[in-house]
C-alpha cells in the first residue's frame, strides 16, 4: 500500500499542532497559577501589637522558578509567606491564596477562645482567615479583646512598594 506524501505531511502537521496546543495549554495554565504581589497587615492580640519581623517566621528560600514541580508543602508556602526580616507585608505567588495561609506557614495560630475580627483597607470582613490576600490591600486583625478603631489603620502602599524594591529573595 503506497502512501502519498500529502498524507504524511497532513499527519505531521496534525501531530505539531497538538504538540504546539498542548505546549499553549501549560503555559497558559501555569501562567494563570503563579501570580507575585504584596500586601500589608497587622495584628494585635488583646491590643497588643504582634511583631513578625523575627527569624522564625520568615521563609528564607528564594522564590523559585514556576516550572518546576513543587511539593505540597512548597505549594502551600508559596501563597503567603514573608521574607527579609519585614513582618507586615506578605509576599503572594499563588491564585487564592487566604490570610489564614499566611498563618499557616509562618506556623502561628490564635486561642481558640478568643474572638478574631478582620479589616480589610478599614472595612469590616467576616471570616477574616478564609478572605482573599489581594494586592496593596491592608489587612487588620483583631484577636480577643482589640479597640475596633484600630480596624481603620493601613500599612501605606508606598512601605509596601519600598518593601518590594528591597526584596532580594523574591524580586519585584
Amino acid at each position: 500500500m503506497k502512501i502519498s506524501w500529502k498524507v504524511i505531511a497532513s499527519f505531521w502537521a496534525m501531530v505539531c499542532a497538538t504538540v504546539a496546543l498542548s505546549l499553549y495549554q501549560k503555559e497558559m495554565s501555569h501562567d494563570e497559577e503563579h501570580v507575585h504581589y504584596h500586601a500589608g497587615f497587622k495584628v494585635y492580640v488583646d491590643n497588643r501589637l504582634q511583631d513578625y519581623s523575627g527569624y522564625q517566621y520568615m521563609n528564607y528560600t528564594p522564590c523559585s522558578e514556576h516550572d518546576e514541580k513543587k511539593s505540597k508543602e512548597e505549594e502551600q508556602m508559596e501563597k503567603a509567606h514573608l521574607h527579609e526580616n519585614v513582618g507586615d507585608v506578605v509576599h503572594v505567588h499563588r491564585i487564592g491564596a487566604v490570610w489564614g495561609d499566611l498563618f499557616t506557614n509562618i506556623k502561628v495560630s490564635f486561642p481558640s477562645d478568643k474572638k478574631i475580627t478582620g479589616y480589610i483597607d478599614g472595612r469590616k470582613v467576616e471570616e477574616i482567615m478564609s478572605t482573599p490576600i489581594e494586592a496593596y490591600t491592608t489587612a487588620i486583625i483583631l484577636v480577643g479583646e482589640s479597640d475596633a478603631s484600630r480596624g481603620g489603620e493601613v500599612v501605606s502602599r508606598a512601605h509596601i512598594e519600598e518593601v518590594e524594591k528591597k526584596s532580594e529573595l523574591c524580586g519585584t
